[in-house]
């Protein structure tokens, strides 16, 4: 885990966004399988989206939201889910759909980008027009990548008993050509 979150750190170094955010969102995968290794789903299988998602708003979500808050910031474990699906197995961060799928409020809109500058989640409405709001969703990829880091490191400080590293991937040293699988 300490590789993984080191090669974040330095990807984000030399400005190498997506290859920053593509590790970054595979740590909730990992610290969800860690808190819940026998979470499944209604088929008996691996519930991966679920463990996903649990870990994200219980160890994320939760701490930047109070809990009647829930419309403010759409981008809760299922949601960064949908968002680490998308862009790993199809190269894309439109999560626009899904959010408005998942949305309880009428609106017309939802606008979703990473950034270089400020984090920021605001609603308008078309003058003359206020049942078509615009939600924009604005994450400043360093923070959100830096933010998922810190919550994993401190995850598996406090889980070190659980953590059982070999057992979720291949651990390597740099410059050789072993593999410890």
């Amino acid at each position: 885990m300490d590789d993984f979150i080191q090669e974040i750190r330095d990807n984000l170094i030399r400005k190498n966004y997506l290859s920053a955010l593509a590790l970054s969102l595979t740590l909730p995968d990992i610290c969800g399988k860690i808190a819940y290794p026998n979470m499944k789903n209604k088929y008996g299988y691996p519930d991966i989206g679920g463990r996903y998602a649990k870990w994200y708003d219980e160890n994320i979500y939760a701490y930047e939201n109070l809990p009647n808050e829930k419309q403010m910031d759409p981008l809760d474990g299922k949601a960064v889910y949908k968002l680490r699906c998308l862009f790993l197995h199809a190269g894309s961060n439109d999560i626009k759909k899904f959010l408005k799928n998942e949305s309880t409020e009428n609106f017309s809109e939802y606008k979703f980008i990473f950034t270089d500058s400020i984090t920021k989640i605001s609603h308008h409405w078309i003058q003359g027009k206020e049942d078509q709001k615009t939600i924009d969703i604005q994450i400043n990829i360093v923070d959100f990548c830096n933010k998922i880091c810190r919550t994993a490191e401190n995850f598996i400080k406090k889980h070190s008993k659980e953590y059982l590293f070999k057992n979720i991937i291949f651990s390597f040293s740099k410059g050789d050509d072993n593999y410890d699988l």
